[in-house]
C-alpha cells in the first residue's frame, strides 16, 4: 500500500480517493495538506488544554472563538489544532 508524503505532492490524492481508500483499506484516518499556495493555513495551540477535565485556557478558547473555523483536539490531548481559510 503507498502511503502519503507531507513533502511529495505526487503521493497526494482527491478527498473522493481519500473516502474510497478508507472503505476498501480501512486505513487509519484522512489527511489533509496545507501547502504555501493553497487557501488554508494551519495554527497549532500548545499546553492550552486540560486532558482530564477538557478544560482549555481561556486564551486559547478566545482565539478558537475569534477565528469560529475547525478546531480540533491534538494528539496529545493537551493542544488544538484549528485550520483556518487565509494565509499567515
Amino acid at each position: 500500500m503507498m502511503r502519503s508524503s507531507t513533502i511529495e505532492a505526487s503521493t497526494w490524492g482527491t478527498f473522493d480517493g481519500a473516502v474510497e481508500r478508507m472503505r476498501t483499506d480501512q486505513c487509519a484516518g484522512i489527511s489533509f495538506a496545507i501547502t504555501a499556495d493553497g487557501p488554508y493555513t494551519g495554527i497549532d495551540l500548545d499546553t492550552c488544554r486540560d486532558p482530564q477535565s477538557g478544560a482549555i485556557q481561556a486564551d486559547a478558547q478566545r482565539i478558537v472563538e475569534s477565528l469560529e473555523t475547525y478546531t480540533e483536539i491534538s494528539p496529545s490531548g493537551t493542544g488544538l489544532h484549528l485550520i483556518a481559510r487565509g494565509k499567515l
